[in-house]
């Protein structure tokens, strides 16, 4: 098993995180539906996700993929922005997405993951890092607290459509 980075908008590997992409949203409706995102993904959503990710990669976004037999078996993706102003123009990252087949979990590759992208952060010099996970998503804020990232906000919406 390997751990790669992409920073190539070209890179071949990107078909399959596309998928993973898709089957992690497939798998989060089907095995929580109470506690899916109230937005949910369109149709060709994967494909605009895809092409939104790969304008930012080697500059501002990253993609860090784990590898088994040539198959893409876990991947994470952060980003980097700046707060407002009026929060000291912070260079913050953002963790966006981390996913691992469920056939693969348990080895400790989010961890890895999480840590390429960490260090990556650091290495653009980052004021610090955030993420969001998915109300009552216990084993995920698990996760991140052992990650030791803190508690912080409770995202609310209201549907109106």
């Amino acid at each position: 098993m390997s751990i790669k980075i992409i920073d190539d908008s070209n890179d071949p590997l990107l078909i399959q995180v596309k998928h993973l992409f898709q089957q992690m949203y497939d798998q989060l409706n089907d095995q929580m539906p109470e506690k899916q995102l109230k937005i949910p993904l369109v149709d060709n959503g994967a494909e605009l996700w895809l092409e939104g990710v790969k304008k930012m990669l080697g500059r501002l976004g990253r993609i860090v993929v784990a590898i088994k037999d040539d198959k893409v078996i876990a991947f994470a993706n952060g980003v980097i922005y700046f707060t407002p102003d009026y929060l000291g123009d912070l260079k913050v990252g953002s963790i966006a997405n981390v996913f691992v087949l469920p056939q693969a979990r348990e080895l400790g590759l989010g961890l890895r993951l999480v840590t390429e992208l960490e260090q990556w952060f650091k290495s653009k010099n980052v004021h610090s890092v955030n993420l969001q996970v998915i109300f009552e998503n216990n084993q995920a804020s698990d996760f991140w607290k052992h990650c030791k990232y803190l508690e912080e906000i409770i995202q609310f919406r209201k549907i109106f459509a």
